[in-house]
């Protein structure tokens, strides 16, 4: 993903910016899979800063996306047991 490469480059800004982008057509289009897995890459970003509140707020909101989502019971806990 463009935002580990940002990481990788130690561009945590940048990263941020982008995985703020992914949140909100995330939002916009319904697209819970993608709005979870951005609040874990925000998370690691945050963890990268040092900023551990916030990463457990991002934790906290990639689980309310896929509870709240229409993905079946099977897809939410195999999400669950493998990133969050």
């Amino acid at each position: 993903m463009l935002a580990g490469s940002y990481v990788y480059e130690n561009n945590l800004d940048k990263a941020m910016e982008f995985q703020n982008q992914i949140v909100g057509l995330a939002t916009n289009e319904n697209i819970p899979e993608w709005l979870a897995r951005s609040y874990l890459s925000k998370c690691k970003i945050y963890i990268e800063q040092g900023m551990f509140d916030d990463a457990l707020n991002n934790i906290s909101n990639c689980r309310n996306a896929v509870v709240a989502s229409d993905l079946s019971k099977t897809i939410k806990n195999n999400f669950f047991s493998s990133r969050c």
